[in-house]
């Protein structure tokens, strides 16, 4: 719904804290939002934390990570409590509305979930680590038992050298991997079940793809330090 454009439904002389607005007939954006958004990208609707983390999970699934930590960090600023969120940013002064709203809480949870797995009803793909952003990727980062949409449960440990990856599925699919910052353009060791299969990259060298089978089963990518570089020697002649 975020790739469209909209337009508002009612038409209401006072809207939120006694601001005069005529949605239909009122410019959109208005100067408020279009100065927040320069700032600190928030866009139209950027006192809505539920919007952020809905925006985060919409990148993250369009490949744009970076984008959608962006967003991800704009609506922490709505925590309302431990483990809540407003639906407005009282900060905006147009009050706190609904607090604490549940639904911030569900699409926080969702743009979370969405860094690390990522599926469709469409296939039997899994993405794992594939859309972290460049904040996370020098780092290590683990989580257990997250569970994809079309049906497989994951678990993962990552870290810029290496990275492993539980998974339980009750069919065969194809599991498309991240492959850590630090082991992009070096000779990959790929086992699945304890078993060597061939280290394949994607064309863009940040993912490749693993078929695993029913059941559970343990991947694990890491450098191969028993091949040797390919190296191209250029020499200039004088």
């Amino acid at each position: 719904p975020y790739l469209t454009a909209a337009e508002p439904f009612y038409r209401k002389e006072t809207w939120i804290a006694g601001v005069k607005r005529d949605r239909l007939a009122a410019p959109a954006p208005t100067a408020r939002y279009i100065e927040d958004a320069c700032a600190q990208l928030r866009y139209v609707e950027g006192d809505l934390p539920w919007f952020q983390f809905s925006m985060a999970s919409s990148l993250l699934l369009l490949g744009l990570p970076d984008a959608g930590w962006e967003y991800l960090q704009a609506g922490l600023h709505g925590v309302y409590g431990l483990g809540v969120f407003s639906e407005v940013r009282y900060d905006f002064g147009l009050g706190v509305a609904n607090a604490p709203f549940m639904g911030g809480t569900g699409a926080y949870l969702s743009a979370i979930a969405s860094l690390f797995v990522n599926s469709t009803i469409w296939d039997n793909a899994v993405r794992v680590l594939d859309v972290l952003p460049l904040h996370l990727q020098r780092r290590s980062v683990s989580f257990t038992d997250f569970r994809s949409l079309n049906g497989a449960r994951v678990s993962a440990a990552y870290a810029p050298t290496a990275i492993t990856v539980d998974i339980d599925t009750a069919i065969p699919r194809p599991v498309i991997l991240g492959i850590p910052i630090r082991l992009r353009g070096v000779p990959l060791r790929l086992t699945c079940a304890g078993q060597p299969v061939p280290a394949v990259p994607a064309a863009d060298g940040k993912t490749l793809t693993v078929e695993v089978p029913a059941g559970a089963t343990r991947i694990e990518l890491t450098e191969d330090h028993a091949t040797a570089f390919d190296v191209v020697l250029f020499e200039e002649k004088a």
